[in-house]
């Protein structure tokens, strides 16, 4: 979500236009909220929990996430960036849950050295994500890497 701002800072979301927007998109029969671990240094999620968890029931909105592996270091732990992602977002579940920007650099990388990919299939395996799937920024044939050794993946988004 790239959101409304009281001023320059990525971070000063102006929440009163974020609720106008929200309950225009829903109204019009809306329902999918996407964001990310980094959009808007990590407010964008708390965006999703303040006008729109907060404000519609679970139910009737599903939300998207992202697993941000492209900033992601060795000391990190993805179980610590999810919880606080289910955290930020105020909800118990996301309906769908990427691992974003498999591309190579990623993938063969950071990905694979935490296990990024076992720990996603775990989560969805215990009911925390719905659906499973990857942001693909890179060629054809890295694509069929990911896929061809994760064949749990339900969904691309390029």
């Amino acid at each position: 979500m790239r959101l409304p701002l009281i001023n320059d800072n990525p971070s000063d979301i102006d929440y009163e236009k974020v609720n106008k927007l929200v309950d225009c998109f829903i109204k019009n029969g809306g329902s999918y909220f996407d964001t990310g671990f980094h959009y808007h240094n990590g407010k964008s999620e708390d965006a999703i929990k303040k006008c729109v968890i907060d404000r519609y029931p679970r139910s009737k909105v599903q939300i998207a996430d992202k697993m941000p592996i492209y900033g992601m270091r060795r000391r990190d732990k993805p179980e610590i960036i999810f919880n606080t992602q289910l955290e930020r977002c105020g909800v118990d579940y996301f309906d769908y849950y990427l691992i974003h920007n498999t591309s190579d650099i990623f993938y063969n990388g950071i990905a694979k050295k935490l296990n990024v990919f076992d720990f996603a299939s775990d989560a969805k395996n215990k009911g925390l994500i719905n659906h499973l799937g990857i942001s693909h920024h890179d060629t054809a044939d890295v694509l069929k890497q990911v896929l061809d050794e994760n064949p749990e993946i339900e969904f691309v988004q390029r």
